[in-house]
């Protein structure tokens, strides 16, 4: 089976799971998708011996099903994620600079204006304002309201072509603001509950052959050892000598 087969052959196992049974992962997918391979290889070798504390064939044969339906929701999940924080990177740089133009536009407004009460009070206005959404209007409002008085603000030495980056900034900015409260809001949700429901579907039969598997061979301790996590034992070596070291 293909990746996305073997997930459509769990997808009904997948969402019947409850609340309480999944979780998000706490290593790496990578390294649990890994070491699940690894003891697969593990326990097909010590099948008869598992079978004699519980451990099924077939749960041992789910194992390759199981990984692979987590590795295709996985990638669906790097996927999302990836435009999320692509999208956020971009509206993180566009807005800085639409808060800098907004102010300098104010902050020249207010004085190529200081003498006309109409068009002051426009200004004054505009500033009271707050948020992105207001950002994006407020430049659309400066751009506006600049090209209409070109002599008051040639007058203090504005560079007029900023009045064209505003409107262009105020329509780059409302387009990206609309994409990442898009991607805050919803759209990357499904993907990361079902990639949490297939790693909690995997690490269910993990634990239960590693389980299983410690207390068949707790009286061998190179057995044993292979029904541990290896991501887990380097971890505690590390705090362990961390700890020797301090």
């Amino acid at each position: 089976m293909t990746y996305q087969e073997s997930f459509e052959a769990l997808k009904a196992q997948l969402e019947a799971l409850s609340a309480e049974e999944v979780r998000p992962p706490v290593i790496p997918v990578d390294v649990a998708v890994q070491e699940a391979e690894n003891l697969y290889q593990v326990a097909k070798e010590d099948a008869e011996a598992l079978a004699t504390a519980g451990i099924t064939a077939e749960l041992i044969e789910s194992l390759p099903v199981r990984i692979d339906a987590l590795r295709y929701v996985q990638g669906l999940w790097t996927k999302d994620y990836g435009s999320r924080t692509d999208s956020e990177a971009e509206w993180k740089e566009v807005s800085v600079q639409a808060y800098a133009l907004r102010d300098e536009l104010l902050h020249t407004f207010r004085f190529a204006f200081r003498k006309q009460p109409a068009e002051r009070s426009l200004v004054s206005k505009i500033s009271k304002g707050s948020g992105h959404a207001d950002l994006i209007q407020d430049l659309m409002d400066l751009s506006v309201l600049g090209k209409a008085h070109p002599e008051a603000l040639a007058k203090v030495g504005f560079d007029a072509t900023k009045l064209d980056t505003a409107e262009e900034l105020s329509n780059t900015a409302g387009t990206l603001l609309g994409e990442v409260n898009e991607i805050r809001g919803s759209s990357w949700k499904p993907s990361k509950d079902i990639r949490d429901r297939a790693n909690s579907y995997l690490k269910m039969a993990v634990d239960e052959i590693r389980e299983t598997g410690k207390f068949v061979f707790w009286k061998n301790e190179d057995k044993e050892r292979r029904y541990t996590s290896d991501f887990y034992r380097k971890k505690r070596v590390k705090a362990q000598e961390a700890k020797t070291e301090a």
